[in-house]
């Protein structure tokens, strides 16, 4: 899955967050996924 981060996205306090929901959102699989794996995998990326 390929998400594009632009620099506005990683304006303070906001992007970051916002960006991890939507990969939360947008998880394949049967499973959810919890907003801290999300936060986990982005920051790894």
């Amino acid at each position: 899955m390929r998400v594009p981060i632009y620099t506005a996205d990683l304006n303070e306090k906001r992007g970051f967050n916002r960006i991890a929901k939507k990969l939360q959102q947008n998880w394949p699989g049967v499973t959810h996924l919890n907003l801290a794996s999300a936060q986990g995998i982005l920051s790894r990326a």
